[in-house]
Formats: C-alpha cells, structure tokens, sequence
C-alpha cells in the first residue's frame, strides 16, 4: 500500500549527507557512497579544496582518479604537472580527509563473471507473495544496470549501526551518468535513474523507503569527487590483480568501510 511506503533521500534537513559514485576495472563493478554527519559538510569541502590548490588544479578542475591515472588525460586537464609520487599524495590526502571527519566508506560490489546466467533465457521472473500470477519481464545483463543496484546495496544495512544510517537519515547526491540503457523490461532510462529504488526499511517492519537519490553535487559538486577516489580505490583493491597493489594500500588507510558483495541466488 501507498502508506507503506516512504520516499527519501532529497531532506535538506537530514542528520547525514552522502554522495556515491561507479567504478568499473577488468569485470569488477563498485558503488560507494561517502556518508558523514552534515555538521562535517563545510570542513570537508574546504580541506578537498585546500588539497587542490596545493597541488596546482586548474580552476574546475575535479579530482577524478581516471584522469589522473592517465597521462593524456593529465596534459588535457592541465595536471601534467603531477608526478606519480603527488598523485599518490593526493588520494593519501583524500582519505586523511575522510578518516579525519569519521566519514563512512559504504560500498557494494560484483564481478560480471559471477554473474552469467543471471537473468535465463534474457528475462526475469517477479513471483506474486498474494498469490496472483507471476509476471515475466525481458532483462539483459548489463553492467550499468548492476550497478544501479549496487548504489542501492549500499543502504540495505540491518539494524547495526556499524553499517551506517538508514537511507531515510541521509540527503543522497550521486554522480550523474545518463548512458541510455535497456536493463529490466522494454523501456530505456538514463543509468542514474536505475539507483533509485525500494528497500525495506531498517527497523525489519513492512513498511519501505523508495530511495530517490539527488543526482549531481549540488552545492558541492566537489564531494562527488571524493566518491569517485573512493569506488576507484574500492574496485582496484578487491579485484585479484597484482599490479593493483597500490590501491590495496590505498584501501587499507581508510578507517571506516563497509563492503558487501551482490550476488545472485544460486540456481535450484
């Protein structure tokens, strides 16, 4: 029923604020959200900021792990003047931000290769807890649209307070990505709307939050940043592959993370 349900993630009055962003490396897939009290907000936005004019950004210019991982991209952005060692600081300084503000690193991931056979025969089947028919939708595997479910993993928490609050405490920001996409039935969406959502609520009732996430930074676009070094670091660290040790590194000094794999039922 409509009054079982409760739609947040837009309070401007929230005791929370989050802002999440994507990460994809060799099949790997990440969303994670920082989440900090809102009495953090301007701390935060002004030690991000101090790091960029200590190493020289451009005016505009965010910090975005892909353009910084790339030479080209570096030159284009006019950062070519970072070496490895300043661009190893900064992500350092990024997470001493975090750590410093007791920010949550919430995040949820999958491998693609985990996976196949999610949706059989390219559909997928919602059974009925009344009774009435099941009823069949097309569906394709898509990583865009795993990772709108992942965004929403992120608040499927339980009760423990360990994990972070409730998405009804939160004013949610993600990062815009409006790749058009065929997921789950016929219709085609922007990949950010797929990180909306229903989740049940925290306290184990049956009653649910409809998740409906602000996309873009707001007033503080910067902090969308800061979620972009968190899924890259994120998803560099739990994939198996050697030459991504320094992230593992990385991943190691954040203080408060909390990560949960998306996985599948297995099949009867």
């Amino acid at each position: 029923m409509v009054s079982d349900v409760a739609v947040v993630g837009s309070n401007d009055d929230s005791k929370y604020i989050a802002y999440g962003d994507d990460s994809q490396f060799n099949g790997a897939l990440v969303y994670a959200f920082l989440i900090f009290k809102r009495t953090k907000l301007k701390s935060i936005v002004r030690e991000v900021e101090d790091i960029k004019r200590r190493f020289k950004f451009p005016v505009g210019v965010g910090i975005h792990c892909r353009e910084l991982m790339s030479g080209q991209l570096r030159e284009k952005k006019g950062l070519s003047h970072l070496t490895e060692t300043d661009i190893n600081s900064i992500l350092v300084n990024v997470i001493t931000v975090i750590n410093r503000y007791q920010g949550l690193v919430r995040f949820t991931y999958a491998f693609m290769s985990k996976l196949d056979g999610m949706f059989p025969e390219d559909k997928i089947v919602f059974q009925s807890i009344k009774g009435e028919p099941d009823i069949a939708m097309p569906a394709r595997l898509d990583p865009k649209g795993i990772l709108g479910h992942l965004a929403l993993g992120c608040f499927m928490n339980g009760n423990d307070p360990r994990h972070g609050p409730s998405p009804a405490d939160c004013q949610i920001f993600i990062s815009p990505d409006p790749t058009v996409i065929k997921f789950i039935g016929e219709t085609r969406s922007q990949a950010h709307f797929l990180a909306s959502g229903f989740i049940r609520d925290f306290g184990g009732s049956d009653v649910f939050n409809s998740v409906e996430p602000i996309i873009g930074g707001g007033d503080y676009p910067q902090l969308l940043d800061v979620a972009d070094v968190l899924a890259y670091i994120c998803c560099h660290a739990i994939h198996a592959d050697s030459s991504q040790k320094r992230f593992n590194q990385l991943y190691d000094l954040i203080e408060w993370r909390v990560g949960s794999e998306y996985v599948t039922d297995p099949p009867i």
